[in-house]
């Protein structure tokens, strides 16, 4: 079966790395047997598109690639959770029509012509596209990665959902639960496939060694007890929120650090709130204390540095691959309690789970872990081995017999 997999984002951000690691189990030679020939189309950034990051990597893999036109108008084009018209900035919504009729015919195209069987898109904006493109015939599959609040938007995505998808995958119940509760959608089929999450290629020996160069690079003190919040900088993600603990941390545990793991995806929302942590950093309280690694791709290095995850997103987290990649680097993770990360951790077995947004719980939970070794060490243990449910195998066999039926 010929399945073209679309999105309109070609960087290597969570969803993106999910959706690779699908299309290479496909066409891996553990994968093949399941029958899906995979295809893929992102958005065209003129010379350079044959060098974004997801490109380069599918092809790297063997998966043909194909490019779509995505004009500033229609990239532009902001989903706002409170309206069900989205905003169009600058532009008319004339002239954003003309645009986003190009891209879908474009897309229409691209099926036509590699002989695409059905049609899975990965991201909300890609969604929207291929819902309103007349795809011949072809089912189309949504994978969501979003957990959306209850507001227009979820509304028009769930309508839109009902009119035009075969069938809608989601990365998490919480996913599943915010899109769809009840009636159940007649005629589109609903299910969960957990993203599934590759070892890393090299050695625990090489990591470490990798893990102490970064230490180095950063000028951590080698008596440093740190923890990592990876993942990127962004408001709802809480980098703050473990800033605000960090001071209550170090009163209990006076080496205490904080590495955090990630850089600014979007500047256009979050420069501001990126400066900010920087900003704070630098106050008394916490100088000397809080070291900023960017980006760091593979994120190996980053969780074998540390002795401790912390996920502090204030806002429900579709999934939280950042939490399982965390166990499988064998370190404990305290991660909030709400959307996602309640379906990876069980609190108090597999890690700790904490009321988002809240310092003060944050700061308890980081200490307990950093004084009670023995706890540490129980919850590392159980969250590697219950990391294991969510690899790239079980993730691909889901999505192939969801694609078969």
């Amino acid at each position: 079966m010929r399945v073209l997999f679309v999105t309109h984002r070609a960087e290597l951000s969570g969803g993106e790395k999910s959706l690779l690691e699908l299309l290479a189990h496909f066409v891996s030679p553990a994968g093949r047997n399941l029958g899906i020939e995979p295809l893929l189309a992102v958005p065209q950034d003129g010379p350079l598109s044959a060098a974004a990051p997801l490109a380069v990597a599918a092809r790297q893999h063997g998966v043909p690639v194909s490019y779509f036109p995505l004009p500033d108008r229609v990239a532009s084009i902001s989903l706002s959770p409170d309206s069900l018209l989205p905003r169009f900035e600058n532009w008319t919504q004339f002239a954003v029509a003309r645009s986003l009729g190009y891209t879908t015919a474009a897309l229409r195209r691209i099926a036509v012509s590699e002989r695409a069987e059905v049609v899975v898109t990965n991201s909300q904006k890609a969604h929207v596209f291929a819902a309103l493109t007349l795809l011949l015939g072809r089912p189309l599959v949504w994978y969501f990665r979003d957990v959306l609040r209850r507001t227009d938007l979820s509304l028009a995505m769930n309508l839109l959902a009902r009119a035009r998808c075969r069938a809608v995958v989601f990365n998490s119940e919480a996913a599943r639960q915010a899109l769809f509760t009840s009636p159940k959608p007649i005629g589109t089929r609903l299910a969960v496939v957990h993203p599934g999450i590759a070892d890393p290629v090299e050695s625990s020996a090489i990591l470490q060694k990798e893990a102490a160069a970064l230490r180095r690079r950063l000028g951590i003190p080698k008596k440093a007890r740190l923890l990592v919040a990876p993942g990127q900088i962004a408001r709802w993600k809480g980098q703050d929120v473990l800033l605000q603990a960090m001071p209550e941390i170090r009163r209990s545990v006076p080496d205490a650090a904080v590495l955090i793991a990630g850089n600014v995806v979007f500047p256009e929302n979050e420069k501001t709130y990126g400066e900010s942590l920087y900003k704070r950093a630098e106050d008394p309280d916490l100088r000397g204390s809080v070291y900023f690694a960017g980006r760091v791709d593979p994120i190996w290095p980053a969780l074998h540095a540390a002795e401790l995850a912390v996920h502090c997103a204030r806002a429900p987290e579709p999934f939280g691959r950042v939490i399982v990649e965390s166990q499988r680097a064998g370190i404990p993770v305290i991660a909030s309690d709400a959307g996602g990360p309640r379906e990876i951790v069980e609190n108090e077995k597999t890690g700790l789970l904490v009321t988002p947004g809240d310092p003060a719980l944050l700061a308890t939970a980081c200490i307990r872990l950093l004084r009670d070794r023995p706890l540490s060490a129980r919850l590392a243990l159980a969250g590697a081995a219950s990391s294991r449910r969510f690899t790239p195998a079980a993730a691909a066999e889901a999505l192939a017999a969801i694609l078969r039926a």
